[in-house]
C-alpha cells in the first residue's frame, strides 16, 4: 500500500511539473513596455523575451506594437499578434511619453491600478523621442536600467523611480519627477521630467538634476565645477516656514569655492521653482507632518518658505582630512 502512495505521489509530481513547464513556455514573458497617445490613440509598445541563447548566456528579445482608441483596445491588438500569452508581471521598464504625461496620466494610472496582472516595482522613465525611435534600436530594459543605475551612482544626474513610488508621490503629494532619456546617436540621460497635477510641468537639465540630488540626499558621487563629490548628507528640518538645509560633502579640493557656487546654485534652483509655484522638495508636506497647526493656520505656505542653507566640504586626500566650516 505504501508503496502504491509512493508511486502515485511520484506521478502526480511528474505531471504537475510537466504542466508547468508547458504552461511556462506558452507565456510572452514582457520585459519593457512603452506608452505614447498621438492623434487620439494610445500606441503600445512591448518587448517579449522570445527565446533563450544558452551559448550566449543571453535572452532573445521580440518587439510588438500596436494603436487602439482605449488602452485595452491596444493591448488587445497587441494579443493577437502573438502565438504566446503576454505575461506582464515580470515587466522591468515602463517608458512613456510626453504626450502620455500630458493627455492620459490619469488614464494609465487607473490601467496598472485595475490590472492585477502587473507588479508595483518595475522602474519608470520619460522619454523625449517617439517609442519606434527606441525599439527600433532593440534597445533592451536592461540597458536603460543599467545606465541610471550608473548615473545614479557615479555622476548624480538622476536616479531610478519605481512605479509605487511614482505613485505615492502623485497621489499624496500631486508632484513628481521621472527619470528621463533620449535617443539620438546614442541612448542618454537628459535630466528629470516634472510632473505636477497629473500633467507635464517641465524639466530639470542634468546639471538641475545633480542639484535636486543634493537636495533630496540622493547624491553618491559626482562633479560639481571640476570639483569631485566623493560621499554627501544632506538634513533638511523645517520650523514653520523655515527651511533649514544642512550639507556635509567629502571633496577633492577648493572648499571656499564649493561653498560659494554650490550655495548659490541651490538657493537659485530652489527659489527659481518656488516662484514657479512647483514644490520641487515637497515642503508643504514635511511642515504638514512636523508643524500642523501651522500648517493649518496658513494658506501659500511654498510662497512663505525661507531657505537657509549651510555647507561643510570636508578636504579629503591620501595625507589629510579637513573640515572646512561654512563662514
Amino acid at each position: 500500500m505504501t508503496k502504491k502512495i509512493i508511486t502515485l505521489v511520484f506521478i502526480l509530481l511528474l505531471t504537475t511539473s510537466c504542466n508547468a513547464y508547458t504552461e511556462l513556455s506558452d507565456l510572452g514573458i514582457t520585459s519593457m513596455l512603452g506608452l505614447d497617445y498621438q492623434n487620439e490613440e494610445f500606441i503600445v509598445y512591448t518587448t517579449i523575451i522570445a527565446d533563450r541563447d544558452n551559448q550566449e548566456n543571453k535572452d532573445k528579445y521580440k518587439t510588438y506594437h500596436a494603436t487602439g482608441k482605449s488602452l485595452e483596445e491596444a493591448f488587445e491588438n497587441i494579443y493577437i499578434q502573438n502565438s504566446k500569452k503576454i505575461y506582464l508581471s515580470h515587466m522591468n521598464l515602463l517608458v512613456i511619453t510626453e504626450n502620455i504625461i500630458d493627455q492620459q496620466l490619469t488614464t494609465m494610472i487607473k490601467h496598472f491600478l485595475t490590472n492585477s496582472e502587473y507588479r508595483n516595482n518595475f522602474q519608470i522613465v520619460t522619454i523625449k523621442n517617439n517609442l519606434e525611435d527606441l525599439f527600433n534600436q532593440e534597445i533592451t530594459a536592461e540597458e536603460i536600467n543599467k545606465l541610471i543605475l550608473i548615473n545614479q551612482k557615479e555622476s548624480g544626474t538622476t536616479r531610478s523611480i519605481d512605479f509605487e513610488t511614482f505613485l505615492k508621490d502623485i497621489l499624496i503629494d500631486h508632484n513628481t519627477i521621472l527619470p528621463t532619456i533620449k535617443l539620438e546617436d546614442t541612448l542618454s540621460l537628459e535630466g528629470f521630467t516634472l510632473i505636477k497635477d497629473n500633467q507635464l510641468y517641465g524639466s530639470l537639465s542634468n546639471e538641475e538634476a545633480i542639484l535636486y540630488n543634493f537636495l533630496s540626499n540622493k547624491i553618491e558621487k559626482t562633479s560639481f565645477q571640476g570639483i569631485t563629490v566623493y560621499e554627501n548628507e544632506t538634513i533638511i528640518t523645517t520650523k514653520k516656514n523655515k527651511i533649514e538645509i544642512t550639507i556635509n560633502s567629502t571633496i577633492d579640493n577648493h572648499p571656499k569655492t564649493y561653498q560659494k557656487e554650490l550655495k548659490k546654485a541651490l538657493l537659485n534652483l530652489l527659489t527659481t521653482y518656488q516662484q514657479k509655484q512647483y514644490d520641487l522638495l515637497k515642503l508643504e508636506h514635511k511642515i504638514y507632518q512636523n508643524n500642523y497647526s501651522y500648517y493649518k493656520k496658513n494658506k501659500n505656505i511654498l510662497n512663505k518658505l525661507e531657505f537657509h542653507i549651510e555647507i561643510h566640504p570636508t578636504i579629503k586626500n591620501n595625507y589629510l582630512e579637513e573640515v572646512i566650516t561654512d563662514e
